[in-house]
């Protein structure tokens, strides 16, 4: 603007006019006498601003992790800078432009003209001036460019170091015994220093330089890929295989992780666990084991036998509802009676035909009864303990659905089944050469997944488990009346069960205690989908008791293969008199015997949960037992915690520690408005405090009045404990002419502060 003044000034004074005209051109005759050495610097300049400015700028990096409200503002508008270097590059080059073809018009003139005059006559002035100041404009905003962009640069690397000496020397410097609190400085509260930053993965493991010399030959033929098949030389997988050590298969697996995908496992456990028990059966690629807490609820009194029940969780209360579901279900000398209704695991393999005629052959083969026994005896000859019980077949256009059904002793069995299915249906393939395999499974087995196949024909045990609670122990242990339980069991478990369209979950939550214990004792946990299908029924008897059933038509269960093998499971499967080498009386088999079990604990975690809807203590008892807090870790009473008197880092008054939420979120509250006014930025951009700190805001002082009530309650302003209820016990007068007195003494705090800081 400065320049198209003095232009402006400049053409209006004869004189002066002169005198720029024959500057210009003086400049212009060098330009044109030396055309070419001008053109390439300035084709140089021009290419160079437009490479760096033209493209946004990078934010200038160092800058200080917190920041005030009116820090943002105060930020550069980077989208702006490039909208401008793109306005400013073209004026430059418009701008030379017309400068150059003024002025040579300008000479072009001179040479054929006879008069004397320098004046450029022919060619408009406003256009030469205008085109000259463009020039100086652009250039000007260029060089100041670079020199913004310099002293930028300059400045916040001496800033990223004098911030890195002051976060050392906040760690190194110890605190002072008497530091004024932070009341007299701030509402804002104290800085701490800033964690340092966690330590990178491939440093938690030594390096290899530290692995022996064997240890470092397998990492290397880890991460070497051969040149003709592209694979590394040795696979993962195969550690344990090549080095036959398995936990050093691990450590090397783990080592590898933590160097090429920079993987954290410090908490994860290594040692202490035997890696050779699930090669090849349970798991691959292994890089330690997760420990899981198990309790013990019961016992439980089932078909006459006291079993304790253990559970492997994390879910607080739930160990301890089941335990008291337990007692009261083991008061009445009979306690609960399992029954085994069904013993059949199933496969369901899907064959195809070339039409619907031929799978309808098949169908009616499979259905007549006079084939079955040669089927069985194809499916028997492939085990020792199973035997096939049934087959059920189901058409859908040329495909047959075979659900085959076997009894698998003390196994789970889905092994089992599936081999004798194999040999089956190499026997009907020899009996209907067009049939072809789809799967070996057709989803009509079902497995893991809910079916209305599974809760009408069963799968697995079907399990039925009963038991009678006298009304007098409803009253006394559980706190509640039959009919009550009664009544919250028809409206929740049948009523709301259907309303949500629930398939096998007319209970409460049976899936919780069975999967425990399916954790506990080396189950398969995915197969809890069909096996929690679980209706519960509750009625009140003649005599006024509580009669309880449990209806699970599906549970899949054994005592040997799969996970059970493994020591600590076998060690849950033996607390429970479940072990594949423990006798019991009249010949029953473990995993019969395993079922019988969660079944009855199944009941008394649906009792217990019951009780505690029916009377409304569900959350209470989940928040006394399933919330985890500093004082729980250190062993502190909460309820005692309660009566424990702290001061409260931002106002430095005394408050209750269960009332810490509330209080920490409305005092951040009542300094945020003064955040601004009192906290800065040093030329480094570490903050500071300034020694005038502003009063409270008119707003600050509103918050203060409107939430008076609350805050007295809380006891977070008030000093001594009696001093907050007498607080809460005034008037909203009174408390807010209290509390104005209070804001007037807080601001003399702080004005004696900046005064004697």
């Amino acid at each position: 603007m400065m320049l198209i003044v003095l232009a402006a000034v400049a053409i209006s004074s004869d004189g002066v006019r002169s005198v720029l005209e024959e500057t210009f051109a003086w400049l212009v005759q060098v330009l044109v006498d030396n055309t070419q050495e001008f053109f390439w610097g300035l084709l140089l300049l021009t290419c160079f601003c437009l490479l760096s400015y033209i493209m946004e700028p990078e934010k200038p990096k160092g800058e200080p992790r917190a920041e005030s409200r009116n820090s943002s503002s105060n930020k550069p508008r980077w989208e702006v800078f490039r909208v401008t270097n793109y306005i400013v590059s073209a004026m430059f080059v418009v701008s030379l432009s017309l400068l150059i073809s003024n002025q040579n018009n300008h000479h072009a003139i001179d040479s054929s003209s006879t008069s004397t005059s320098k004046s450029p006559s022919s060619s408009n002035p406003m256009v030469f001036y205008a085109s000259a100041c463009g020039c100086i404009m652009s250039l000007t905003y260029f060089f100041a460019f670079f020199a913004v962009g310099f002293v930028s640069n300059q400045v916040h690397e001496d800033s990223s170091e004098d911030e890195k000496d002051l976060d050392d020397s906040k760690w190194k410097q110890p605190k002072k015994a008497n530091a004024s609190p932070a009341i007299a400085t701030s509402c804002q509260p104290p800085m701490q220093p800033i964690a340092p930053a966690k330590a990178p993965a491939s440093l938690l493991t030594p390096p290899l330089s530290t692995l022996d010399a064997d240890d470092e030959a397998i990492y290397q033929k880890l991460t070497t890929k051969n040149p003709v098949t592209g694979r590394p030389l040795l696979a993962l997988h195969d550690l344990e295989k090549t080095l036959q050590d398995y936990e050093r298969a691990v450590r090397l697996r783990r080592h590898y992780f933590e160097a090429q995908s920079q993987l954290d496992f410090t908490h994860l456990p290594i040692h202490g666990y035997d890696y050779g028990k699930i090669y090849g059966s349970n798991c691959e690629v292994v890089v330690g084991y997760v420990p899981m807490p198990v309790g013990l609820a019961g016992p439980i009194r089932v078909n006459g036998d006291m079993v304790y029940l253990p559970m492997a969780t994390t879910e607080g209360c739930l160990i301890a509802s089941t335990n008291r579901g337990c007692k009261v279900l083991s008061m009445d000398p009979r306690g609960v009676d399992a029954i085994i209704l069904a013993d059949a695991i199933t496969r369901a393999p899907c064959v195809r035909f070339e039409r619907a005629a031929e799978a309808a052959a098949l169908k009616a083969f499979l259905d007549d009864k006079v084939n079955f026994d040669a089927l069985a005896a194809e499916f028997n000859s492939t085990t020792r303990y199973g035997r096939m019980t049934s087959v059920k077949t189901i058409q859908s256009g040329r495909n047959c659905y075979v659900r085959l059904s076997c009894n698998a002793g003390n196994a789970m069995g889905m092994n089992m089944v599936s081999k004798g299915t194999l040999a089956v249906l190499a026997f009907l393939k020899s009996l209907f050469p067009s049939m072809e395999l789809v799967a070996i499974s057709g989803n009509v087995c079902t497995d893991k997944k809910s079916a209305a196949i599974n809760w009408i024909d069963g799968r697995g045990k079907s399990v039925v488990a009963d038991a009678v609670v006298k009304a007098s122990v409803v009253e006394s242990v559980l706190k509640t009346t039959v009919d009550a339980l009664v009544d919250l069991n028809i409206q929740k478990n049948f009523v709301g069960s259907a309303m949500a369209g629930s398939l096998g979950g007319f209970n409460a939550h049976a899936a919780n205690i069975l999967t425990a214990i399916y954790l506990a004792t080396g189950q398969d946990p995915a197969q809890n989908v069909e096996s929690s299908s679980c209706m519960t029924n509750m009625e009140k008897t003649a005599d006024g008791d509580l009669y309880m059933s449990v209806t699970m038509p599906s549970m899949e269960v054994g005592t040997v293969g799969g996970g059970t093998h493994l020591a600590p499971q076998q060690a849950c499967l033996g607390l429970m008199g479940c072990a594949p080498h423990q006798t019991h009386e009249q010949g029953e088999s473990g995993a019969r015997r395993l079922a019988c079990a969660i079944a009855a604990g199944v009941m008394a975690g649906e009792l217990s949960l019951l009780a505690a809807l029916a009377t409304n203590e569900l959350v209470k008892s989940h928040m006394d037992l399933n919330r985890k807090n500093e004082d729980t870790a250190a062993g502190v009473d909460r309820r005692a915690s309660r009566l424990v008197l702290q001061r409260c880092p931002h106002c430095n008054c005394e408050y209750g520690s269960a009332s810490l939420p509330i209080h920490m979120t409305r005092c951040r509250m009542l300094v945020s408005s003064t955040d601004d006014a009192v906290m800065g930025t040093n030329d480094v951009g570490a903050p500071t405090t300034n020694k005038a700190i502003p009063p409270l805001s008119a707003l600050c002082i509103k918050f203060i009045l409107a939430n008076l009530h609350a805050t007295c309650i809380n006891g977070l302003y008030s000093q001594p404990a009696s001093q907050a209820w007498l607080l809460a016990s005034l008037p909203e007068a009174v408390t807010q002419q209290v509390m104005v007195c209070m804001v007037h003494r807080l601001q003399k705090v702080w004005s004696e502060h900046s005064t004697h800081p």
